[in-house]
């Protein structure tokens, strides 16, 4: 098994585990005051998935989001969000670094939870990815600029599904759990790939 693959597979894991750990925490905590279902919500996070050019690795980022509630019990909800993320491999003959710019809009339903409430969450959007390849010893050969890390630039239509868990902490502030599959049409065929992420949450 690649030790890549597996490192990310065991983070995978471990994200959903602390998902629905985070999710029986909401439920079991007794609110100390009426909660309802925020009509905003901002979100920042750290991201691991897998990158879109490169076999294997991990990809890791940060992302942003932000949601507005619609209608009156706010149990739907629609946004945008955006997020950068980068990978490495290396081989004898070359590096290849992958990164990954995504945006998009979605929407999500939402249930209350304690004191936090879960969500799903469908998007579609871009992925701009920028691939650049850094040959080994070129340096050396007196090789520059283009020749040395040439650059390729791509764009691909995604779509996401996510299920994310938030639990408020502190007056506004909470935490944030999510993860979910990913979807990409790559040189006319449909990728799939498994995306999670976790980080802070201010909500009015």
């Amino acid at each position: 098994m690649n030790p890549q693959r597996a490192v990310g597979r065991g983070s995978t894991w471990v994200l959903c585990l602390a998902a629905c750990l985070l999710a029986r925490l909401a439920v079991a905590q007794d609110a100390e005051e009426p909660v309802a279902l925020p009509r905003y919500l901002g979100e920042a996070r750290l991201i691991l998935d897998q990158p879109t050019t490169l076999p294997t690795g991990l990809s890791t980022g940060v992302g942003v989001s932000f949601a507005r509630a619609a209608g009156t019990s706010g149990r739907f909800a629609w946004g945008a969000r955006g997020s950068w993320s980068t990978a490495t491999e290396y081989s004898l003959i070359e590096s290849v670094r992958d990164d990954e710019v995504r945006a998009g809009v979605f929407g999500m339903l939402r249930q209350l939870l304690g004191r936090g409430f879960a969500g799903l969450r469908l998007g579609v959007g871009g992925n701009w990815v920028r691939e650049t390849r850094t040959r080994a010893q070129a340096g050396r050969a007196g090789t520059t600029g283009t020749d040395l890390s040439p650059s390729s630039n791509y764009l691909y239509p995604t779509a996401d599904l996510e299920a994310l868990v938030v639990l408020r902490v502190w007056h506004a502030w909470g935490l944030t759990l999510g993860g979910g599959p990913s979807f990409q049409l790559v040189d006319g065929e449909i990728t799939a790939r498994f995306a999670t992420g976790v980080g802070v949450s201010w909500q009015r």
